[in-house]
């Protein structure tokens, strides 16, 4: 059994990744960190940190949008995460229902 954990919304980078180091060391397999624009924070700076700190743990934004994010912008994101920690310790893309119809 593989067990995720996403990071609670509102904690500083710092926090987040500090947080995200523990969980490793407690034995989780990845860590989801949500990209919500009112979270006022990078979620891939967030993510490229915490793949600095840990070493096996997959790593991977909970959600993005195309609607808030521009397809563009996240799929250069998720490249840049890819180079730091490669796959499968980094995010893949996957379609998901979508949280708003255009």
């Amino acid at each position: 059994m593989q067990v995720d954990l996403r990071v609670p919304v509102g904690t500083t980078i710092p926090g987040v990744v500090d947080f995200i180091a523990r969980c490793e060391d407690a034995g989780l397999d990845g860590v989801g960190v949500h990209d919500h624009p009112h979270r006022g924070r990078d979620v891939y700076i967030t993510l490229a940190l915490a793949a600095a700190r840990t070493r096996r743990l997959r790593l991977y934004p909970a959600t993005s949008s195309p609607v808030v994010r521009h397809p563009l912008l996240l799929a250069s994101a998720i490249q840049s995460l890819q180079e730091i920690a490669p796959p499968p310790r980094s995010s893949r893309c996957r379609r998901s229902r979508p949280a708003a119809s255009l």
